[in-house]
């Protein structure tokens, strides 16, 4: 599978028929939910992991993450800024690459913070 960003949704292309659907969004917003119910903004970037999860880096400085069921739900961020902490406790400001580990920690470039950031999961 090959997973691309357009715009608010995130869409699904099957690498052996070349059949394209949507995963996630519908429109612009910041709005946790199922399928079409999920609103991204700008999403810059994304990761999947071992377990068929996506995970966004999204242009409202919040990390996003789908199950392959298409259940989106926002694990760290808030408002643009810097901060670590726990979940909405964190900010981030221009948000550009995502990568996961075989751990399932992420890392995310923070663009105007400078700084290269890791997310554990409990």
């Amino acid at each position: 599978m090959e997973i691309s960003e357009i715009f608010y949704w995130m869409r699904t292309m099957s690498s052996r028929s070349g059949v394209v659907s949507t995963l996630a969004g519908s429109s612009q917003g910041i709005e946790d939910g199922t399928g079409a119910t999920a609103k991204f903004n700008f999403p810059r970037s994304v990761a999947l992991d071992a377990g068929g999860n996506v995970y966004v880096a999204d242009g409202s400085s919040r990390i996003r993450k789908i199950t392959p069921n298409g259940d989106v739900s926002t694990l760290a961020g808030s408002t643009a800024g810097f901060e670590d902490g726990l979940g909405a406790d964190a900010q981030f400001s221009g948000l550009r690459g995502i990568a996961v580990d075989t751990e399932f920690n992420i890392y995310v470039t923070d663009f105007n913070n400078h700084k290269i950031r890791k997310i554990t999961q409990e």
